[in-house]
């Protein structure tokens, strides 16, 4: 029935729950003094 809406729903909570596993990661290892990782980061965020 709302089968479309469903599956949107779902992948809009998948990658909003990996891009926040991702910010954890990127936290927890302190990325932010790895300037490779850091310009992926923003390349990641910009698309």
């Amino acid at each position: 029935m709302h089968l479309i809406v469903v599956l949107a729903f779902a992948a809009v909570v998948y990658s909003h729950y990996f891009y926040l596993f991702k910010l954890i990661l990127i936290i927890h290892y302190n990325s932010f003094s790895n300037p490779v990782l850091y310009v992926c980061k923003a390349v990641n965020i910009k698309s």
